[in-house]
């Protein structure tokens, strides 16, 4: 997706900041790059077909769910998985329902899972740019890019 800088600029009196900020990275972007952004897929989508403020071309939704097809197929494990590690190939879910009451440490603070509630999974991302000085060229740049996936 690519936007003139008119475009971006007449967008903003029609979206909420969350919505200005998922068009600005999405900027450049490669239709395969939303195979392994659910949020920012539904999100597009959204705009797309329920809010009306963008149009998206046959070609390009089609892309889009090609690119997601092959991401799940390669994705998918050939052997069994245990239920702990099935965690980490949930896509298209946003709540998960408990099976086992407990109690779990996350980050600083001690959080209860009670059988038979349903819980938020949300999925965070951060991009980090590690610079680096490289002999006489100067400094170089390394982009990692990390994902998070929390149950709470």
């Amino acid at each position: 997706m690519y936007l003139s800088n008119y475009q971006r600029y007449t967008l903003l009196k029609d979206f909420t900041v969350d919505e200005n900020a998922l068009v600005e990275k999405m900027h450049g972007l490669a239709p395969s790059s939303f195979a392994f952004n659910t949020q920012d897929r539904r999100a597009l989508f959204k705009l797309v077909d329920e809010r009306k403020l963008l149009t998206m071309a046959d070609d390009a939704r089609k892309a889009i769910n090609d690119a997601v097809a092959d991401a799940e197929f390669i994705l998918t494990p050939i052997h069994a998985q245990k239920p702990q590690q099935r965690l980490g190939y949930l896509e298209e879910i946003d709540k998960i329902k408990c099976i086992k009451s407990g109690l779990r440490k996350l980050d600083t603070k001690t959080v209860g899972f009670q059988k038979g509630e349903e819980y938020d999974v949300r999925v965070s991302s951060a991009t980090i740019v590690q610079r680096t000085p490289s002999g006489n060229r100067g400094t170089r740049r390394r982009v990692v890019r990390v994902a998070r996936r929390r149950i709470w």
